[in-house]
């Protein structure tokens, strides 16, 4: 005879190994390595996490009585509820995982799916990068005023449904081009000044410590830039040599801490808190 511990005791079986399920994938197919902090995607998991894993066997738990007149439908409802939750969560972040990484201007941008479509980005020759855990491309400024009255027109003549893209990075994926050295060079010129970065809190210190004690020679190998995913910004951490993203740090970036606006005197006592901590 199935009791009301049994009952719970399955129904939070079944929805553990569900939940897992989706947990699995999020973090290692949707959101692979930084990726999964990068994004933000803590929230829509943890209101899966409550419905599934803890509110539905809840509810079993309560309602469950053997021979109760209309205990199938209570619990087919329960069910429709969990299901329902689990299809949302699954919905969002499948569609909304990063599939491209562009970088513009000063920063790296994570597309997804619907948003490299809208740019019309060729996804076909991006998607074969080896070492890269999302392809990433480039985007280069305007390099004439006439191309730039030219974006600022494409821009404002898109259709407007509440949201209206601003940047480029979200518009032109024509213009996307592979990472090379030469625009490589070029992002190296807005690289972040780190030691700076990290002075203003105590928490940023510790996070670059702890960036430091998973990669020697951070501060020579590394190019930091920030990274916006969704409504997150982190600071990616990327190859000299190759420009590949190998890592990010949960630090926002501000324009005041940038090396293009310190003095080399300002540098260089940067540098020797960096390597001092």
């Amino acid at each position: 005879m199935i009791t009301k511990i049994k009952a719970f005791l399955i129904h939070l079986s079944i929805s553990l190994g569900l939940f897992l399920v989706f947990l699995y994938l999020t973090k290692f197919i949707w959101y692979p390595s930084f990726y999964f902090n990068a994004s933000g995607v803590w929230n829509a998991i943890l209101i899966v996490a409550f419905v599934d894993v803890g509110l539905g066997p809840i509810l079993t738990f309560v309602v469950y009585k053997r021979g109760k007149p209309g205990l199938k439908f209570d619990l087919s409802m329960i069910v429709l509820f969990q299901i329902s939750a689990l299809a949302w969560g699954t919905w969002v972040l499948y569609s909304e995982r990063p599939v491209l990484a562009v970088y513009h201007k000063d920063s790296f941008y994570c597309l997804s799916e619907s948003q490299t479509e809208a740019a019309n980005a060729n996804m076909a020759a991006f998607k074969k990068q080896e070492g890269h855990v999302v392809p990433q491309v480039f985007l280069s400024l305007a390099k004439t005023p006439q191309e730039v009255e030219a974006r600022r027109v494409a821009l404002n003549q898109l259709p407007s449904d509440g949201f209206r893209p601003v940047l480029p990075a979200y518009v032109f994926g024509k213009e996307f081009e592979p990472i090379t050295k030469d625009n490589l060079s070029k992002m190296m010129e807005n690289e972040l000044d780190i030691a700076q970065a990290v002075k203003s809190r105590v928490e940023y210190q510790q996070i670059w410590k702890d960036f430091r004690n998973r990669h020697q020679n951070a501060a020579q190998t590394y190019v930091i830039l920030p990274l916006r995913c969704s409504a997150t910004e982190h600071l990616a951490a990327l190859d000299r040599k190759t420009g590949i993203i190998i890592d990010s740090m949960a630090i926002p970036s501000l324009n005041t801490i940038r090396q293009i606006f310190l003095s080399p005197q300002k540098l260089h006592e940067n540098r020797n808190f960096l390597f001092q901590n």
